[in-house]
């Protein structure tokens, strides 16, 4: 590797070599202090969180390094300045806590600190995918102290609100989420979201804190079927005579009297002698015939048999949308739920 590609690399590199560097000083300070050499392991802590330190150090390696400093200075007796390393670490991490490694004595100071000042954390949000019929996440949440606290979707598009969970708050809580609104009406909208904690401590009068965390809530599913539209004027056959129709027939009634009336005047030679009673007759049959077809379309205008064939089509329409409903369905039915965390 020639000079100038062996110093992009190392360059490229120097970042995560620096922070490692943060990471083995923390390693060997908490060795020193496990094994009880508490000046050597307080002087490596100093380091971790002085200003002059020669690498850099992210917040929450200056959390462990309040921290370790706060429980030497305990040890140490040396109490208010102890609480003020341990508040140093509260205040950047609220969730951060002491467990059974440290000595009762410490935790004793630590749970002070804790009470002094009235902090709320949250965990940071992992991707996920739910189904919201058996599965759900958590949110990790924690209040220094006691305190009434509520968790809140805020949506980012109109600013509309669902609370996840109000109550008192000791310490970490896990707030479970399975994607349904706790209102009821099934899965929450798609979109961006606020998950927004707040807090009221409730032993120390005006105190309060809140944080927040950015996320993305969609769905996996599959894309539903659109229904068939409603029949329109030209997918149904007509069920009723127009008026005319009636009209029509009683003017071919007349039409054909008025025919056989004038073919019988017309026609006038004596071997014909008979016919003019025979026409009338005809007339009068022809317009009784015309006047009744034209009665009876009136009276009775429906088309029996495009009736039938409508109702027909109507049912085979429904059934197909009730099967399309019953797909769609069983596609929401099978939704799951996608949070994505923004911004972390």
């Amino acid at each position: 590797m020639t000079k100038p590609l062996a110093l992009l690399a190392l360059l490229a590199f120097a970042p995560a070599l620096l922070h490692a560097q943060a990471d083995e000083q923390l390693r060997q300070a908490i060795s020193r202090y496990e094994q009880l050499e508490i000046e050597r392991a307080r002087a490596l802590f100093d380091q971790v969180i002085s200003v002059t330190t020669p690498f850099p150090v992210t917040e929450a390696q200056r959390v462990v390094a309040y921290k370790y400093l706060g429980a030497i200075l305990a040890t140490l007796n040396r109490r208010d300045t102890a609480i003020t390393f341990f508040l140093a670490a509260i205040g950047r991490d609220p969730l951060v806590d002491l467990d059974r490694s440290f000595g009762e004595q410490e935790r004793q100071v630590f749970q002070e600190a804790r009470g002094r000042t009235f902090r709320i954390g949250m965990r940071p949000i992992v991707r996920d995918t739910l189904d919201p019929r058996s599965e759900r996440t958590n949110f990790t949440i924690a209040s220094t102290h006691n305190g009434l606290v509520r968790v809140e979707l805020v949506s980012t598009f109109d600013d509309s609100r669902i609370t996840l969970f109000e109550g008192d708050v000791d310490g970490p809580r896990d707030i479970p989420f399975n994607g349904l609104s706790p209102r009821g009406g099934g899965l929450i909208p798609r979109g961006a979201y606020d998950l927004v904690v707040t807090g009221q401590s409730r032993t120390r009068a005006q105190q309060s804190d809140s944080t927040s965390r950015l996320i993305e809530i969609s769905w996996d599913r599959t894309a539903l079927e659109d229904t068939i539209a409603a029949f329109g004027p030209n997918d149904i056959l007509p069920t009723r005579h127009p008026p005319s129709v009636a009209t029509r027939d009683l003017l071919i009634g007349v039409g054909i009297a008025a025919g056989a009336i004038i073919s019988a005047n017309l026609v006038g030679q004596a071997d014909l002698e008979g016919r003019t009673s025979l026409a009338s007759g005809v007339a009068v049959v022809a317009v009784g015939s015309g006047l009744y077809a034209f009665l009876h379309r009136r009276n009775h205008p429906e088309i029996p048999e495009n009736i039938v064939e409508n109702a027909a089509r109507q049912q085979r329409r429904a059934t197909a949308n009730a099967r399309i409903m019953t797909r769609n369905t069983a596609r929401i039915d099978a939704t799951k739920i996608i949070i994505r965390p923004l911004g972390q």
